[in-house]
């Protein structure tokens, strides 16, 4: 059992990320914590979080080409599949 330092639960150990710098390799704040803070900072800065998306879209533009193929090749065979799965 550990406390997170956000809610100050006491919650078992699956309820926390690792952390290899922590004494115990767990982070001090649950998953629903951690959930909650950066949903509450994705929505304060949209500007950076659109700019970052855009900078790894760029960077990454081989891979991300690969995928959006991937994916429309995926949605065509399900729509052309009788039952709707591939």
């Amino acid at each position: 059992m550990k406390t997170c330092h956000t809610c100050k639960k006491n919650l078992p150990l699956t309820s926390f990320g690792t952390r290899s710098s922590a004494k115990d390799g767990k982070a001090g704040w649950c998953f629903d914590c951690a959930r909650d803070y950066h949903a509450e900072y994705r929505r304060k800065n949209p500007e950076l979080i659109r700019a970052i998306q855009k900078r790894t879209r760029q960077k990454n533009h081989a891979q991300y080409l690969a995928y959006q193929r991937y994916a429309s090749e995926s949605r065509k065979k399900m729509l052309a599949s009788p039952d709707g799965i591939l």
